[in-house]
């Protein structure tokens, strides 16, 4: 099923499938793999706005580096 970015219109649902979203104590750990470095922006900001800066760690693997 689509996270709940995909749901939200944000990010195609096969790009959401990718990625999968912990919270602890008020962080958001995000993992899996993007496809490039836009991208990879693109989940950080998304996650930044729903649970606040300084609050997600990324632990996202870019399979195209460079873009």
């Amino acid at each position: 099923t689509p996270g709940p970015l995909a749901v939200r219109g944000e990010l195609d649902p096969a790009e959401a499938r990718r990625i999968e979203i912990t919270t602890k104590e008020g962080v958001a750990t995000l993992r899996g793999y993007v496809l490039d470095e836009r991208e990879r922006a693109t989940v950080y900001a998304l996650a930044k706005r729903v649970v606040g800066p300084g609050n997600v760690e990324d632990r996202l693997v870019v399979l195209r580096a460079g873009n």
